[in-house]
């Protein structure tokens, strides 16, 4: 597989910032591709000053893209069912799939928990009468 710089894929599901030809998605933000936190433990000495601290292993962490599809009136609905399909709670990790410009594809093992969507006011189709 080779992507583009800017898109996402999970599991050779929809490829995400992919073109611009409708439908598509458009990523504006993406949130977790940092480090996720630690799982730590703290605990003083007993009879003694100080402390220690154990931060051995990571804990899980969420990743969130945020972005707005654009697709015309007639195929909206069946790309928002196919982003529901692809992205739906699974139990098994899958392959997510991203690319950054300058480096390349990294993988991140992952098990989604839903595509959600808000439809605005700009999604109506208006008719005009002339």
């Amino acid at each position: 597989m080779t992507l583009e710089d800017y898109t996402f894929q999970l599991n050779s599901g929809v490829l995400l910032n992919s073109s611009i030809l409708l439908p598509f998605v458009d990523i504006d933000r993406v949130v977790g591709l940092d480090s996720p936190p630690f799982r730590e433990t703290v605990r003083e000495h007993e009879g003694q000053d100080g402390g220690f601290i154990d931060a051995e292993f990571e804990s899980g962490r969420d990743v969130i893209l945020e972005g707005t599809v654009f697709a015309d009136s007639s195929t909206i609905e069946d790309y928002l069912d196919d982003l529901k399909a692809n992205y739906g709670p699974i139990r098994a990790p899958v392959p997510f799939v991203f690319k950054a410009p300058g480096v390349g594809e990294r993988v991140l093992f992952v098990t989604f928990r839903g595509c959600r969507y808000d439809e605005a006011i700009a999604c109506r189709t208006v008719k005009t009468l002339v």
